[in-house]
């Protein structure tokens, strides 16, 4: 999805529900809040922070509480804390709605 259209980075959470709609009832919780972290979380809002559409905000915010629905507390969940230190800080700053200081700190650290 390396495109500038925001709006279309929402198919992500449609796949979300597919796999929520399987993986949920057959008790596969720490597989679905893994696949929540780093798609959502780290991939997703990251990659609609570098856009340049204009409704990049409400898109990643619709994401961000999409992952607040299903991990109310971040810094508790199994599938957060598996994560390396450089990620879990990523994730935690787009959890917060700081995914412009988290495109910052990753663009320094590609440099």
């Amino acid at each position: 999805m390396n495109n500038n259209n925001a709006t279309k980075n929402l198919d992500m959470l449609k796949i979300m529900n597919k796999l929520a709609e399987y993986m949920l009832p057959n008790g596969r919780k720490d597989d679905f809040d893994f696949f929540l972290v780093n798609h959502i979380l780290l991939d997703s809002i990251n990659r609609l922070e570098r856009q340049s559409a204009e409704n990049k905000r409400e898109v990643i915010a619709e994401m961000r509480e999409y992952v607040r629905e299903y991990i109310p507390t971040l810094i508790t969940n199994k599938a957060f804390m598996a994560e390396s230190k450089n990620r879990r800080i990523i994730m935690f700053l787009n959890y917060l709605g700081l995914q412009n200081l988290s495109h910052k700190i990753l663009n320094i650290k590609s440099r």
